[in-house]
Order: structure tokens, then sequence, then C-alpha cells
């Protein structure tokens, strides 16, 4: 989410924000590539929709994500990122706006999370393993 408030801040459009809780990684520092996907439905027939992600990794989540959506037949999907993991895709995905390219690092603050914890952290930081 804070990634997401700082975007709005700095775009000049009318916007509706809906939030999609997509996870594949429960407890651990690596997807278990079971991606559940809350709520299944939105409001999203002939609407453009931006997909706002704090990381890319594997490329799993939101290509979940994406098929979900695309059944509700919007106008158009795209994906912006603040920070992308091109090393640690599995999956193609096309993230249209990249922050940051970073390596394959497990990192937590600003939003990102290790099993929930680390999100309020104000900055970024790599965890340790």
């Amino acid at each position: 989410m804070p990634f997401a408030v700082d975007l709005m801040k700095s775009i000049n459009c009318e916007c509706i924000v809906e939030t999609i809780s997509a996870k594949s990684y429960g407890n651990a520092i690596e997807s278990s590539g079971d991606v559940k996907i809350y709520p299944e439905n939105l409001m999203v027939e002939d609407k453009e929709i931006i997909i706002v992600e704090d990381i890319v990794d594997t490329g799993r989540t939101l290509t979940a994500l994406k098929k979900k959506l695309k059944q509700q037949n919007p106008k158009s999907i795209e994906i912006a990122s603040l920070f992308s993991k091109p090393a640690q895709r599995e999956v193609e995905i096309d993230v249209k706006y990249v922050g940051i390219e970073i390596p394959p690092k497990f990192i937590v603050g600003y939003g990102l999370d290790y099993a929930e914890f680390g999100r309020h952290l104000p900055a970024v930081y790599q965890l340790c393993s």
C-alpha cells in the first residue's frame, strides 16, 4: 500500500482503487506456487486496470491474478511494480512500469513483509539469511 499511495499522489488522473489480496508466500521466503486471490470477483468489465504491485519475482502470483481479471473482460490490464527480480522469473510476465530491478534477495519494509512482519519499516532492507 505505501507504494500505491505514493504512486497515486504523483499521477494526474481520476481513479478508483480496489484492494486485492493475492498471496503465494505464506510464512516462507519462497513462493509456494499456490496463489490465493481475494475477493474473487471485482467489477472490472470495460475498465482500464493497472495492477500496482510492490515486487515481482517468480511472476506466478501476477500471472494468476491477471488471468482471473481477464475473465471479467476489462478493457486493458497493465502492471506497475516498485521492485522487479528478473532473475527469479519462472513465468513470463509483462511488467510495463518498473521502479527498480534488484538481485534475487529477500527484502522487507515500505509495505514488503516476511510472514506479515516488517511492513511498517520506513525504508527497504535486505533480510539476512
